[in-house]
């Protein structure tokens, strides 16, 4: 089904993630790159809001014949909007323990 390369991506490519930013301050992370555009510590946010829905939407493809998903906006996810407040630390702390549901 899956190649060992790819099983090893599923499991550890998260922990690249906290790799990127080691060193970076949670003021430097939470500073947008380019104005308008969500900063580090956003887009960290987002994956961290999104892997609930993601395991939600992977047990419903295992339950439903053709099961349909309308658009994920970050912007509008109170998941993401509350995961947005949190420290680096604590985001990738729950990355790492959504991705061992995932796997």
């Amino acid at each position: 089904m899956f190649s060992n390369s790819q099983l090893y991506r599923l499991r550890y490519q998260h922990e690249t993630i906290g790799e990127l930013v080691r060193g970076l301050t949670d003021e430097q992370l939470r500073t947008p790159v380019n104005p308008g555009k969500w900063s580090a510590l956003q887009n960290i946010a987002h994956l961290t809001a999104y892997q609930p829905l993601f395991i939600d939407r992977l047990q419903q493809i295992q339950r439903e014949h053709e099961p349909a998903f309308g658009r994920y906006v970050g912007d509008n996810d109170p998941a993401f909007l509350a995961a947005s407040q949190k420290t680096a630390a604590e985001l990738i702390e729950q990355i790492r323990t959504d991705r061992t549901t995932i796997n």
